[in-house]
């Protein structure tokens, strides 16, 4: 049986853990090679790799902090070192997953915390995508994804302001 991604290559931004982690897994159980990309806990990383090498797959890592160009520039200088691996310059499917969330409401939610959110969530997203869109073979696929945040209201959640007590 064919399995329907054989030979294409993917990366998937957080896939060290959660729901990154299961997307990388999925990917390489329908036969494609994954770049399996994580920010600091390459432990993590390495065994979503040896998960996937062990079922027969094929899967390497990648380290980028994501809020920082110059990070993603050099994510995608090794990730074209790899890919010239493989004997190409392109790839075939971008998961843009990574992505963090700060507790706080509109009244309490330091700075920082924003600074860092809004850096990882969307500059990171966009960079990457940026990096990643040139490289991509025709009719390869780019998915970004979002957290229900943004269709559900949450109390301690940047969405909206911490109800007043009457």
């Amino acid at each position: 049986m064919t399995k329907s991604l054989q030979g294409k290559i993917a990366l998937v931004t957080g896939a060290s853990r959660g729901i990154g982690k299961a997307i990388a897994l999925k990917l390489a159980s329908e036969g494609a090679t994954v770049g399996v990309h994580f920010r600091t806990e390459a432990s993590r990383a390495d065994e979503v790799v040896s998960s996937i090498e062990g079922s027969g797959g094929r899967a390497f890592v990648l380290q980028a902090d994501l809020t920082n160009v110059g990070s993603i520039a050099a994510m995608f200088d090794a990730f074209d070192r790899k890919l010239a691996e493989f004997g190409t310059s392109k790839f075939d499917i971008l998961v843009n997953n990574a992505g963090t969330n700060a507790e706080g409401s509109v009244e309490t939610l330091s700075e920082a915390d924003y600074d860092h959110l809004f850096a990882t969530n969307v500059k990171g997203l966009f960079f990457t995508s940026q990096y990643g869109v040139p490289r991509l073979n025709d009719g390869g696929r780019l998915i970004n994804l979002s957290s229900m945040v943004g269709h559900n209201a949450y109390p301690t959640a940047v969405a909206m302001p911490r109800p007043r007590r009457r």
